[in-house]
């Protein structure tokens, strides 16, 4: 009998001293940060679609040739410890009751004793035609390298000699939504153009037009905040059209209807910043949620009836934080170091 309670006993004593394994699906900055302060808490491991990291807020600066690459891009290698682990690939799907991350190219799947869920929206067509397959959205150092090359294109394809209405034509961009990213997209893009007319001594003036179904830009946004936008709108030449519903996009053009009257604009590109998707991963994902699909949480990040689960950035809902937080990189550190922090406490017991 003695002998079966020591045997016990140290079986109680590996099993806790055993490191947990810590699954964290999402590498911005709510994913990243949190890996970053929970090296050395157990078997730390980052899932990403991609291999680097994005400092989203310089991708603007990125497009103009302002900074390169490898400034707002770090390879996540770069930036984690070599005692976390880095699996790139695309999650299909998580499995709550097992405690497994499923794959979606047939790796094996991870198993977790805990899971961080900080995975971020995907850009919302919205279901109008043609968008998805002919707009450019603006989200990756991927999207920026389209947009760039597009504008590049349009440009060689325009001579010295060309009128100044044809020019105008050949080097229409219209940027789709006019939240905070459409607005200071498209005053980057018109500036560049301009920068780049100068250049090449082109007759005319390129036209960006910024897209807008509400009645406003920057729509949430306080007064003060606005007039300033709507000031270097105007400044940068951006022909601002609120009240205008996109219906189509196509290869070289775009539909809209403004008070009951439908307009066909052709277009050199159409760049999509209409706002985001709840992520399909997130949507699958059965666990309990509001009526937008946002997953509940407590005041420590974790779901509803799964402690072992926490979820951060614009996927979660804690009923008394309301209004519900803008998703911005600030307060997904703040998350991400909140998240940690409870993990911790959570394999502490």
């Amino acid at each position: 009998m003695f002998e079966f309670r020591r045997l016990s006993a140290n079986i109680d004593e590996l099993m806790a001293n055993e490191k947990k394994r810590i699954v964290i699906v999402g590498g911005g900055f709510g994913g990243l940060f949190t890996a970053l302060d929970l090296t050395g808490a157990g078997d730390v491991t980052l899932i990403s679609d991609e291999d680097h990291f994005l400092f989203a807020p310089m991708l603007y600066e990125y497009l103009s040739g302002e900074v390169e690459a490898w400034h707002i891009a770090p390879r996540y290698k770069e930036l984690l410890d070599e005692d976390v682990n880095l699996v790139q690939d695309k999650v299909a799907s998580i499995d709550l009751e097992r405690k497994s991350v499923v794959f979606e190219n047939g790796r094996e799947p991870s198993s977790y004793d805990v899971l961080v869920l900080a995975v971020g929206g995907v850009t919302n067509f919205a279901g109008v035609a043609g968008a998805a397959e002919f707009s450019i959205p603006f989200r990756k150092i991927a999207h920026a390298d389209a947009l760039r090359q597009r504008m590049v294109d349009a440009l060689d394809a325009v001579p010295p000699d060309l009128p100044p209405q044809d020019v105008r034509s050949a080097l229409t961009f219209a940027v789709v939504g006019a939240g905070a990213s459409g607005a200071e997209l498209s005053t980057k893009m018109a500036d560049l153009l301009r920068d780049a007319f100068e250049r090449r001594a082109l007759q005319g003036q390129p036209r960006i037009l910024l897209l807008e179904m509400g009645d406003k830009v920057v729509p949430g946004m306080g007064e003060e905040i606005r007039a300033f936008v709507e000031s270097a709108l105007q400044e940068s030449r951006v022909e601002l059209h609120t009240l205008t519903r996109v219906l189509q996009v196509s290869e070289n053009s775009v539909t809209v209807e403004h008070n009951g009257a439908q307009t066909e604009i052709e277009t050199a590109g159409v760049v999509w910043t209409g706002g985001v998707l709840m992520n399909p991963l997130i949507q699958g994902l059965k666990a309990d949620k509001t009526e937008r699909g946002l997953l509940r949480v407590n005041p420590m990040l974790q779901l509803m009836g799964h402690e072992n689960v926490f979820a951060l950035g614009d996927i979660a809902f804690f009923p008394d934080a309301t209004p519900t937080l803008a998703g911005t990189a600030q307060l997904a550190l703040q998350e991400a170091r909140l998240a940690a922090r409870n993990v911790k406490s959570f394999i502490a017991g």
